[in-house]
């Protein structure tokens, strides 16, 4: 006769939460971006809000084709195309025709697609979320 095991009582963490593109775009009117944003993302963040610096230091904080995509669409939105060719061909990516808000997009849903966006809850609700006593990783 077989032992018939009791379910466990451990229970699976779940993993951090992710944001998507609806809660990314709508994390747009706060006062600043969200935390834990990968940079080329919070380029993107800093470039909806009007903050061009910011956007091309953030742009910049890696150097990655996701940082070179969204440093090319900074540089096309100035008009300095020969310019934008170049962190084009960076990002390994053909340069783009598209109306900049489509661009704005594709980019956004594509480096979020990849998991470049992790926001955290708080540190209390992270330590309550992951039944964790440590503060949560930087």
């Amino acid at each position: 006769m077989a032992l018939k095991r009791r379910p466990s009582a451990k229970r699976r963490r779940k993993p951090a939460p992710r944001t998507g593109f609806a809660a990314f775009k709508a994390s747009l009117t706060a006062s600043a971006p969200p935390t834990g944003l990968a940079p080329a993302v919070e380029a993107l963040w800093y470039a909806a809000n009007g903050y061009w610096e910011r956007a091309h230091d953030a742009a910049q904080k890696r150097d990655d084709a996701a940082g070179a995509w969204v440093h090319a669409y900074l540089h096309r939105i100035e008009g300095d195309e020969g310019n934008a060719r170049y962190w084009y061909g960076r990002a390994g990516r053909k340069p783009s025709t598209a109306p900049h808000g489509k661009e704005w997009e594709e980019i956004a849903k594509a480096l979020l697609a990849r998991c470049f966006l992790v926001i955290r809850p708080a540190s209390s609700d992270w330590r309550r979320a992951r039944g964790a006593s440590a503060p949560p990783p930087s």
